[in-house]
């Protein structure tokens, strides 16, 4: 993590069944259907006790509302980072097709970019 932090450009995403405890990572999501028991530990070791009020009431009506709930230290001026909450279903366009041009233009742009990166 500490090699990965230094390096430009670069983003890591992790997926798991708990929340990560190296504090190098920037933004940690749960889904709507995550509980207090899970969110809470990490939320207090990333902001403290005060973080974590009211927390029970914020998950149970994001999981009313079908939302997400993030934690992010990108960007804020508060060490601690801030809470938000996201929509996993946004932009999801359940009648889109695939345009088979449109991802072959995509996939040859990232092949040349990978090519650049040689």
């Amino acid at each position: 993590m500490s090699l990965l932090s230094r390096m430009e450009g670069v983003t890591l995403i992790g997926l798991g069944t708990s929340a990560p405890s190296h504090p190098d990572w920037q933004a940690i999501f749960w889904s709507s259907d995550a509980v207090i028991g899970i969110v809470e530990p990490t939320i207090q070791a990333r902001m403290g006790a005060t973080g974590a009020t009211g927390l029970r009431s914020v998950l149970k009506e994001l999981q009313g509302s079908q939302v997400g709930l993030v934690w992010s230290s990108i960007g804020e001026t508060d060490k601690h980072g801030a809470m938000y909450w996201y929509d996993p279903s946004e932009g999801n366009d359940q009648g889109g097709q695939l345009d088979l041009a449109e991802a072959a233009a995509v996939l040859t742009d990232v092949a040349l970019f990978l090519q650049r990166q040689r």
